[in-house]
């Protein structure tokens, strides 16, 4: 009976071995992933603590109606007209921009698929009585057609 239970145990054993040997998925090339296409506006939310600003945000956001990007291979981009520079993070999980205009803003990448591109980012709105709204915009952009 002993030696039944212990055969038992080692093919169990064994079994639970092999299926966890299973092999890692492939890493993606991010930078092919980005430069495959030119990449529109999908969706775009603003989230804030402060309902003024989310009201103030939600005319801002309209902006990006007619939102465009393309990667280059050569680590250029192109935005809406406006050109500049861009490079991955060592770790992947960002999109590094080189523009004077934009003060090497970072995009934290969400999600980076074929048909998918989701980056977020910080932006403040001043009104004309010099009250500061902060937002987190949040760009789901997608392949264009």
């Amino acid at each position: 009976m002993k030696h039944i239970l212990l055969r038992s145990i080692l093919a169990l054993f064994v079994l639970v071995s092999i299926t966890s040997c299973s092999k890692d998925e492939p890493t993606p090339d991010y930078e092919k992933l980005l430069t495959a296409h030119t990449w529109v506006k999908g969706n775009i939310r603003a989230e804030s603590d402060n309902k003024e600003a989310l009201e103030l945000f939600q005319g801002y956001l309209m902006l990006y109606d007619d939102y465009k990007i393309t990667f280059n291979a050569d680590s250029t981009y192109t935005i809406n007209g406006g050109t500049g520079t861009w490079e991955l993070s060592a770790d992947k999980k960002k999109i590094m921009f080189n523009q004077a205009s934009w003060n090497k803003t970072n995009w934290p990448i969400h999600e980076l698929k074929a048909n998918s591109l989701k980056v977020s980012w910080k932006s403040r709105f001043m009104t004309a009585e010099n009250v500061v709204y902060e937002a987190t915009i949040y760009l789901d952009l997608i392949p264009q057609h």
